[in-house]
């Protein structure tokens, strides 16, 4: 987890709490968890099914960023809805609950807050955590992250490009 927090950090630019749990789920469930069950080394469609995980989490991100769309003027509220039969889909929406919804009107962007210990996300115990905590979520790193994104975003096929280079070579060794 430490590992990734810092890819998180200094290559996206982004902490992502979602995906955070997503990942945490991988690491301690691996295949057993049913969003995971379809990658496999040696799988020839590796990369086909890594996208299709990555759109599955879009449509998360979507949802949420969903409550800052401005409904119709006779609307007094809007909430987005996904239905899906997809269980690890469901399973993966089911790691970290969406407690509320703030909305930042000043960037336009909601901000979601979710129910759970942050601690216990980060890390593999709560100690653990709340040091990966107290480093990646200090006004320093927040400000760092802050300064990189645009850059990041600018670059961010270059990322995809190398990820997915590095999957092929795990995945599929010849």
């Amino acid at each position: 987890m430490a590992a990734f927090a810092e890819f998180c950090h200094a290559t996206l630019s982004s902490m992502a709490a979602r995906e955070i749990a997503v990942t945490k789920a991988y690491f301690q469930q691996g295949q057993k968890h049913r969003f995971f069950y379809r990658i496999q080394k040696n799988k020839e469609n590796i990369l086909d099914i890594l996208r299709n995980m990555a759109r599955d989490m879009w449509h998360v991100r979507q949802l949420e960023q969903s409550f800052a769309q401005k409904p119709s003027n006779t609307a007094r509220y809007f909430f987005p809805a996904l239905l899906t039969f997809d269980r690890g889909l469901i399973e993966i929406m089911d790691l970290y609950w969406l407690k509320a919804c703030a909305y930042n009107i000043k960037v336009g962007r909601p901000l979601p807050v979710f129910d759970g210990n942050p601690f216990l996300l980060l890390g593999t115990d709560e100690q653990d955590g709340k040091q990966l905590f107290d480093k990646y979520y200090s006004e320093e790193s927040i400000a760092q992250r802050s300064s990189a994104f645009e850059a990041t975003l600018s670059d961010f096929d270059g990322i995809i490009e190398i990820l997915e280079q590095d999957v092929l070579k795990i995945a599929l060794p010849r």
